[in-house]
């Protein structure tokens, strides 16, 4: 795990937040609150970078879906400071009824020695529909539009089944995570176990 000392995270957060084309325009009438958010921030990371990391993208996710300031503040403090508590609330705010696929999709990535591509993630949601599937499909080369349907279905698919932790590089059509710190911690025994109790169809 990646540990910063309190004045990268502040730098980090700080830059991350003043990048966002919304930020300016909130914080405008009181500068102050906007940098008391920052150090807060910091603070509640206790130094780990990961945690301020998922946190930053939290609040940029409430820049871009025009929350109040008093909004962002409520989402930051909704937030647990223990890193096993937070992702475990990231990946509970999933629907239930796609947790099985959440926690496939987070394993798959996990085990793989490389990242794969967004086609294995395709099949992996086909597979849940028919195991057979595989028998019934045209034995020739997908088309350039069927490709990028592909790619483009599965983008969503990681965003909503995995929080936005799983990214597909639009330019590869590979899937990674969005930080390697997120691979380290889930590799952790205890986020291992989490993610195999909540696989109903059993991962192996």
């Amino acid at each position: 795990m990646q540990d910063l000392t309190r004045n990268d995270i502040l730098e980090y957060t700080r830059s991350r937040m003043h990048e966002h084309p919304r930020w300016h325009s909130l914080v405008a009438a009181n500068p102050l609150r906007g940098e008391w958010l920052i150090q807060e921030v910091g603070i509640r990371s206790s130094g780990v970078f990961l945690w301020a990391f998922l946190v930053t993208n939290r609040l940029r996710e409430g820049l871009t879906n025009w929350d109040g300031f008093l909004d962002i503040q409520r989402r930051l403090e909704s937030i647990p400071v223990e890193l096993v508590a937070f992702f475990k609330q990231i990946l509970d705010s999933v629907d239930s009824f796609c947790h099985d696929k959440m926690s496939t999709m987070l394993q798959v990535a996990v085990e793989a020695k490389e990242p794969l591509p967004a086609r294995a993630y395709t099949c992996l949601e086909k597979e849940y529909d028919d195991s057979n599937y595989v028998f019934q499909l045209p034995v020739r080369p997908y088309t350039g539009e069927e490709e990028q349907e592909s790619r483009e279905q599965t983008s969503w698919r990681l965003d909503s089944r995995t929080r936005g932790l799983l990214e597909m590089d639009q330019m590869s059509g590979s899937v990674t995570f969005i930080h390697w710190t997120v691979l380290d911690f889930l590799r952790t025994r205890e986020m291992a176990e989490y993610l195999a109790g909540s696989h109903l169809m059993g991962f192996t």
